[in-house]
């Protein structure tokens, strides 16, 4: 029996876009950042620091859930637009 290394065999590819446009697949919408579940999670996490008078806290807590983290995604998602471009291309 074959044995498989788990350090070199990897999950297949995404299909991204521009892969779907090539080979003439529906399109599919990228998800966008989850805001209702950002606004649920700062939620949850101000208003005992705003009851506890802990406003710096709870201003960074709505930094990084609204301003933060979708500015990292939106890094990703430029990246991996990049690098497509640099597998399917070379360039």
């Amino acid at each position: 029996m074959r044995r498989v290394d788990a350090a070199t065999t990897s999950a297949p590819r995404a299909v991204t876009p521009a892969i779907r446009a090539e080979l003439g697949l529906a399109e599919r919408p990228t998800s966008p950042y989850p805001w209702a579940f950002a606004a649920v999670v700062v939620g949850v996490a101000c208003i005992p620091l705003g009851l506890a008078s802990m406003w710096k806290a709870c201003s960074s807590a709505v930094g990084v859930g609204f301003v933060i983290l979708p500015f990292f995604r939106w890094l990703e998602q430029r990246d991996g637009a990049w690098r497509e471009d640099v597998y399917r291309y070379g360039t």
